[in-house]
């Protein structure tokens, strides 16, 4: 096997690994206006950076060329990027981070993640217990 051929495969089997990690989160989910997010683990970005959330600047879509990303903090998630969205939408983005911390952390480990109550979320290993797991904004 030639040598680009071998890079093209390792490349599609990476690609197909991290799109699996990523979980899309629509507006009808987070129950943001028509804002569109997606959550990964901390294994697709192979400690690149800390937990965020890329959020489009497209309604309704993901747009990969069109985003911004939002830091998962508990106490202060702060953007990054060039954000096109109201301060209104960012504001109820930074609430529902707020109210889904321990999901969203839970998803970014792979780990049980304990909760203010003592109750412990987790492990949500899929995107399917993620999106599930996840509660609209109140």
């Amino acid at each position: 096997m030639k040598l680009k051929q071998i890079l093209a495969y390792t490349n599609d089997i990476l690609t197909e690994q991290m799109l699996a990690e990523m979980a899309n989160i629509p507006a009808d989910v987070s129950g943001i206006g028509s804002v569109y997010m997606y959550a990964s683990t901390k294994d697709v970005v192979n400690g690149r950076h800390g937990p965020r959330i890329k959020i489009s600047n497209v309604p309704n879509r993901f747009d990969v060329n069109d985003c911004f990303v939002m830091l998962v903090d508990k106490f202060n998630p702060t953007t990054k990027g060039i954000v096109k969205l109201s301060k209104a939408a960012v504001r109820d983005i930074e609430d529902w981070v707020r109210q889904n911390f321990e999901v969203l952390m839970s998803y970014w480990n792979k780990a049980p993640y304990p909760m203010k109550d003592g109750t412990v979320v987790g492990p949500i290993l899929t995107k399917p217990e993620l999106i599930a797991a996840l509660t609209p904004l109140v």
